[in-house]
């Protein structure tokens, strides 16, 4: 397990749809979120312990506790990072499996058209 001073999102930096999507979550989130492309920490990938495969399917979220987290998850914690409403859509992740259950869902959808947005 790593930890971190601080919560990383790594996201596809090759992906004009991811770089916009982090473009706007840094926006809210300020500096309480660190943000890397996986083509940068690319010789890290083992260290990380995250397969090629978790990086291809799903933006990546280590917690500062060393936790990792991917998909709508991830995106649900780096946004509980910007306080307010965003932190109630986290706990309802956690609370609700139909809510989650159907944020994957959308996630996946819009992670596999994300070549066309």
């Amino acid at each position: 397990m790593v930890t971190a001073p601080y919560p990383i999102l790594i996201f596809d930096g090759e992906c004009h749809f991811c770089r916009r999507q982090v473009l706007r979550w840094r926006r809210v989130t300020g500096d309480r979120v660190f943000y890397m492309s996986r083509q940068t920490i690319i010789a890290d990938q083992k260290y990380l312990g995250i397969s090629e495969l978790g990086f291809e399917n799903s933006v990546q979220f280590l917690e500062s506790n060393g936790r990792c987290r991917h998909g709508a998850d991830a995106v649900f914690r780096v946004l509980a990072h910007a306080g307010g409403v965003w932190k109630c859509f986290a706990a309802l992740y956690d609370r609700c499996s139909a809510f989650a259950s159907a944020s994957e869902f959308l996630y996946r959808s819009v992670a596999n058209a994300r070549s066309y947005l």
